[in-house]
Order: C-alpha cells, then structure tokens, then sequence
C-alpha cells in the first residue's frame, strides 16, 4: 500500500497511473494517500482496472464513511477492507465503526463491496436510490439536501441525478471538498 501515513501536498502528489505494460507493474494495487489525520483518499491501480477509481474515507469521533469500494479486482491485490480496517483501528486496537455508501450505483463504484459484507461493526449501504433516499433522510429527492453526522464532522448528501439515478455528492465542510 503506497505512502499510508505519510501527510500530503495533493498538488504535487503523484498517483499510481499503472504501465504500458501491467505484467510489469510493481506499484501496489491500492495507492493510500494521508490528506490529514481525519481525511483519506484512495486509488485504485490501474492495472487493476481501467477506471482507476478514487474512493474517499473520511472520520469523525464516532465514525468513520467511506464513499465507493472501487472496480473489480482479486482482494489479495486489491486490500480495501483491510486497509480501511487499519486506517480506522486506534493504539489500544478499538475499530471505528464504519458506513460504506456509494457515489451512484456504476459497478466500478460499488464492486469492493463483498469485502465489507457482514464485517463487525460495517454498515453496507446498497447503491440504490430508495435506499440512499431513506438512508439519509433525502425525503424531497433530489430538490432537498441532507445531512450525515460522523461525531463532530457533519457532511453534507446532496441528490445529483444524472449520470445515475442515485447520484449523490458528499460536501465536507472540514476539508472544503
């Protein structure tokens, strides 16, 4: 796993874009970069799959969200659960809860998914536009935004159909994303 830990300049980082060649490619399958100590983004290798998708992790006090589980990929060499699993385990060895929800319903969102299915302490939400609309509460889809408290962070669901049905956007006041 690429650069876990280590904080960031997102200007001047580098992401693993995979090669010519993917026979050939020795860079991780799942590149972690530390935005800071609450805010993860990350990328999957794309010798993976084409899409490259980013995935964002972002932790309050009481729990953790992670948006998207990425494109199909062997779990030996593409580690998200555990990965996230490590992000979010404290000194003493204590897991954060966890809620994985999905920028819209395309697989190369959502395909990671059987890697969080019945893990302790994971809410799996399914991309589905009923369940993301009774999930946060978006009762007057999609003129009506909603919000999601992780203890001390709250995040902001906004209703973006359009390249999905169910497209949402997470806006975070901390970060300004």
């Amino acid at each position: 796993i690429a650069l876990l830990g280590q904080d960031i300049d997102l200007e001047k980082q580098k992401w693993i874009h995979g090669s010519l060649n993917c026979n050939q490619n020795k860079d991780a399958g799942l590149q972690v970069l530390k935005y800071n100590e609450t805010t993860y983004i990350l990328r999957q290798n794309k010798c993976l799959h084409y899409e490259a998708p980013f995935l964002y992790l972002f932790i309050g006090n009481e729990k953790a969200l992670l948006v998207d589980t990425g494109a199909e990929a062997p779990d030996q060499s593409f580690p998200l659960y555990e990965t996230v699993k490590k992000i979010l385990t404290d000194k003493r060895g204590k897991v954060l809860p966890l809620v994985v929800v999905h920028s819209h319903g395309h697989s190369d969102h959502h395909s990671g998914d059987h890697q969080f299915k019945d893990k302790p302490d994971v809410q799996l939400v399914p991309p589905s536009k009923d369940v993301i609309i009774d999930f946060f509460g978006l009762k007057n889809w999609p003129n009506e935004e909603g919000r999601f408290d992780l203890g001390q962070r709250e995040l902001r669901v906004i209703p973006i159909p359009g390249h999905d049905v169910m497209s949402i956007a997470i806006y975070d006041e901390q970060t300004q994303w």
